[in-house]
């Protein structure tokens, strides 16, 4: 039908012999609602091509204003990345040989954690580069996480890698273990779904090596944290006091607010000082605190993997970025400082007018 109204739609039926009485009011409502949407959507998609260029205009001019404002900093940040990626490839290119020989659990968390670590800080920094705060954030919870745990496997050992290398069993039964105990809601997402889930067998696997792990570590081994010694679960601030990093407890729940739906999140927002506004986009405030962070982080994460060889040149190399880590930490705080600075002369013209 060529028009989606509901009238047009009773025209027709009517021309066409059906009475009054015999409509089926939910299919012609139905039928009202995919023929609006339809249009709706054409509408839309009318001018998809400039409507995205232009987006992508706006975006390409935004992150050039917001590198302008904070070059020193990002540009520091991103030296200070590679340069960890390299301390990580070079470390790995000349002990894994060794390592693989003496199947050095130890050896294998940690660069792989590095590694992991090295990941994140590219996502940090792609955020900030585009001008999102609360995400690059968010993000550098996990770098804080890799470097907690990175930090409590170099500290206790062989046994400790080994049974943190293993969980990732107890994590593949916990994503199922709903599905065990009620087999109405695994037919149910497995209709949904397809083929997604695991299948029977799988899941008996996987519940069996469970149950193996949990014999050979403890009981507690399969409750949150549990490889941290196999009798119980552990929190993660009990892993951050065990470390010594708990004093960055602070920005880690401030990071949880722009991961969770929380109430705090819809008020408070690292790039709108104005709690009033809500962002749906960039902004070129509030890359300090992520930025700062993640710069201590990636270098404790170097100190956590050098630290398990020690020697002359590694010491060598951990100052140096010490050295590098103060200079990101002091260039952030000073376009925090002017960005800040700017925005109160702005709201103060603003206030005038």
């Amino acid at each position: 039908m060529a028009d989606s109204g509901i009238e047009h739609i009773l025209q027709d039926l009517i021309s066409s012999g059906v009475k009054i009485d015999e409509i089926n009011w939910d299919s012609v409502i139905e039928e009202a609602i995919t023929a609006g949407a339809t249009r709706m959507l054409r509408s839309i998609k009318e001018d998809v091509h400039n409507t995205l260029a232009q987006e992508a205009a706006e975006r390409i001019g935004f992150e050039e204003r917001n590198y302008a404002v904070w070059k020193e900093p990002l540009d520091l940040l991103e030296l200070f990345l590679l340069t960890t990626i390299d301390v990580g490839g070079n470390f790995n290119h000349k002990y894994r040989p060794e390592a693989a020989k003496n199947n050095d659990f130890v050896f294998e968390a940690l660069i792989r954690l590095h590694g992991r670590a090295c990941q994140v800080g590219h996502e940090i920094l792609t955020l900030l580069k585009s001008g999102y705060a609360d995400g690059a954030n968010a993000r550098w919870r996990t770098l804080h996480e890799i470097v907690v745990i990175s930090y409590l496997i170099k500290e206790h050992g062989s046994d400790m890698a080994e049974r943190y290398l293993l969980y990732d069993r107890i994590e593949s039964y916990q994503s199922i273990s709903g599905y065990l105990v009620n087999s109405k809601l695994y037919e149910k997402h497995k209709a949904i779904l397809g083929d997604a889930l695991p299948s029977q067998d799988e899941m008996e696997r996987i519940k069996k090596i469970k149950k193996e792990l949990c014999a050979r570590f403890g009981d507690g081994y399969s409750r949150p944290y549990g490889w941290v010694d196999g009798s119980r679960g552990w929190t993660f601030k009990e892993l951050e006091s065990k470390v010594g990093i708990d004093h960055l407890r602070p920005y880690y729940k401030m990071a949880n607010i722009s991961i969770h739906a929380g109430p705090k999140g819809v008020r408070f927002s690292l790039g709108s000082p104005n709690n009033n506004i809500i962002p749906v986009g960039a902004s070129n405030m509030g890359l300090a605190d992520p930025g700062m962070n993640t710069a201590i982080s990636l270098l404790n994460m170097n100190v956590a993997l050098l630290n398990t060889r020690p020697d002359f040149g590694h010491l060598i190399t951990l100052k140096a970025m010490s050295l590098l880590a103060d200079e990101v930490v002091d260039a952030f705080y000073r376009c925090h400082k002017e960005t800040w600075a700017e925005y109160e002369r702005r709201k103060q013209l603003q206030e005038l007018n």
